[in-house]
């Protein structure tokens, strides 16, 4: 299975983009400010993490008490999952799936990410890669 994300738009705290799935639009995501990691620095909670490829795979969270889709070795950050949440203060470089209703809001966020994990679940033992890309 693979998970692409083409951030589309940078704010000045903020980062939105398209989720796709197999190609297929799948949801809108939010996430802290991308940086240019040539010339900037990360800011701890406030930084997205870097563009590239990295797997994905189903652990327990302790904040969400749940099974959670975990973005595995990504360089500079640890414990990264695609969750639930409707602006940026609901991330600390975690990406947020849902629908997007302005820039930096996110709505229907619960049902996004149920049906993300219910599609990983499905895709058990087979490989689940997530893509970053920026459109900016």
């Amino acid at each position: 299975m693979k998970i692409e994300i083409k951030r589309d738009i940078k704010g000045n705290t903020y980062t939105a983009g398209k989720m796709y799935v197999d190609g297929r639009h799948f949801a809108d995501t939010l996430e802290p400010r991308a940086i240019d990691w040539s010339k900037e620095e990360k800011t701890l909670g406030k930084t997205a993490i870097p563009v590239g490829t990295y797997k994905v795979k189903m652990r327990y969270s302790t904040k969400f008490k749940t099974q959670m889709p975990y973005v595995q070795n990504v360089p500079h950050f640890d414990g990264i999952m695609l969750h639930v949440g409707n602006s940026v203060r609901d991330t600390r470089g975690c990406i947020l799936i849902g629908t997007r209703t302005y820039p930096s809001v996110l709505t229907h966020s619960r049902n996004a990410v149920n049906r993300l994990i219910q599609l990983i679940e499905e895709h058990e033992g087979e490989s689940i890669t997530l893509t970053l890309k920026n459109a900016f």
